[in-house]
């Protein structure tokens, strides 16, 4: 049973299942809602499988009735031959292959009382050919040849799964064919065999009925757990990736948090050595954080990184770059596959978006808004030129150091050359 995802949202979902089984107590079959005819449509493919391979198997039964018809109603033995293998076989087998064929139609949930329908016609079809034997055999032994109607409606009602209501309507169907082929046959039933055949085939209608609404209930209710157990670990992993994200992501700024960035590192790393790519990282740091938190207070101070953070997001290449909240006022973007000369230009396109901003810096000797240095680092053969991911952190960062010893709110590039320093190890 493939039950197709409920468009409800996971939570809301488990309500409705819920408040679904409680219903389910009740004598009421169909579901609520939307749930209706998810069900319909989980049990359409396997509804038409049934019908295929039962349909196949009643056919060749239908057929082997021609023996009792030969013992029970002789006289009427080779018009039965007509019926069964000239009329209703033909139209059988037509019908099977229609319903091979239309596979795509009839498993979807809009067509599934096309197939109860077919099972309803075909049943009254077979029941309508013996009343036929009834109604024109003299044979004395055909007056309890009504016993037949009892394996169509084993067949109709039990064999064929058909929804409850359409089990009702073929069960009253059967008892009308019955009634009919007793009152006008040529040898009138007599008056206590007619009432035992009419109990006996109405107690079967009652009991295939009643199993046929218990069985019902029954698939009803195992779909219903089974979506529930599916929307239950929807819901667990939907948890699952929230605290994933929750884990990797900064509280404040919403920007990917350090950890999460040292493994995106790593693996822009590991592919970037692997293709020979360049790798870029660009180191940022908020110019005198100190004191704009001192001068406008630590509100102001959370706002203003979460302003930098949109900032820089805002000014990397978008979706490739990464940006992380390194720590306090720095932030670090990963740069996969951009040269020297790329990295320098995303890097002023990211001081000057701050910039852009004009976030008043009252207390900023540099300029009067909010600005950022940048240290830029590059490694054009990873593994070669710079031997590890960390070392490319270190020389961005050493970048950064010097871009801050100068005049702020402006982007450096690592330089081996640089004097006074040493790279780190």
């Amino acid at each position: 049973m493939n039950a197709a995802a409920l468009a409800l949202p996971t939570s809301h979902q488990i309500v409705a299942i819920d408040a679904a089984l409680l219903r389910g107590r009740d004598w009421r079959i169909a579901l609520p809602g939307s749930l209706e005819g998810e069900y319909r449509q989980a049990i359409a493919e396997h509804r038409h499988q049934q019908l295929l391979r039962t349909g196949w198997l009643a056919l060749v039964i239908f057929n082997s009735f021609l023996l009792v018809d030969l013992l029970m109603a002789r006289d009427m033995f080779w018009q039965s031959v007509a019926v069964r293998l000239g009329l209703f076989t033909p139209f059988g087998v037509g019908v099977l292959i229609w319903a091979q064929r239309q596979k795509a139609l009839l498993t979807h949930r809009v067509w599934l009382d096309v197939t109860d329908l077919i099972v309803l016609v075909s049943g009254w079809a077979a029941a309508a050919c013996l009343a036929f034997i009834l109604l024109n055999s003299r044979d004395p032994m055909s007056i309890y040849y009504h016993a037949g109607y009892m394996v169509v409606i084993l067949y109709g009602v039990l064999v064929q799964p058909v929804g409850f209501l359409w089990a009702v309507l073929f069960g009253l169907g059967m008892l009308s064919i019955h009634l009919w082929s007793a009152w006008g046959a040529h040898l009138p039933l007599p008056h206590a065999l007619q009432i035992s055949l009419f109990h006996l085939l109405l107690s079967a209608v009652v009991l295939s009925l009643a199993a046929s609404y218990l069985v019902e209930k029954a698939r009803r209710r195992r779909f219903l757990l089974m979506r529930r157990d599916q929307a239950m670990t929807e819901q667990l992993a939907e948890v699952n990736a929230t605290l994933r994200r929750l884990s990797q992501a900064d509280v404040l700024t919403g920007v990917a948090n350090r950890r999460h960035f040292r493994e995106h590192l790593q693996q822009v790393w590991e592919r970037a050595a692997g293709e020979n790519a360049p790798v870029s990282v660009l180191m940022l740091d908020v110019d005198h954080f100190k004191a704009y938190n001192d001068h406008h207070g630590h509100p102001a101070g959370d706002a203003c990184l979460q302003i930098v953070a949109a900032a820089v997001a805002e000014n990397v290449r978008a979706p490739i770059d990464f940006v992380a909240r390194y720590g306090g006022e720095e932030f670090v973007a990963v740069l996969p596959g951009a040269t020297h000369e790329v990295a320098l230009q995303v890097a002023e396109r990211v001081r000057q978006g701050v910039m852009d901003k004009a976030l008043p810096h009252s207390a900023s000797p540099t300029a009067r808004v909010v600005t950022v240095s940048v240290g830029v680092a590059t490694s054009a053969r990873p593994g070669t030129d710079c031997p590890d991911a960390d070392r490319l952190v270190g020389r961005a960062d050493r970048a950064l150091y010097e871009a801050k010893r100068g005049t702020r709110n402006r982007v450096q590039a690592f330089r081996d050359e640089t004097p006074g320093t040493q790279e780190p190890s």
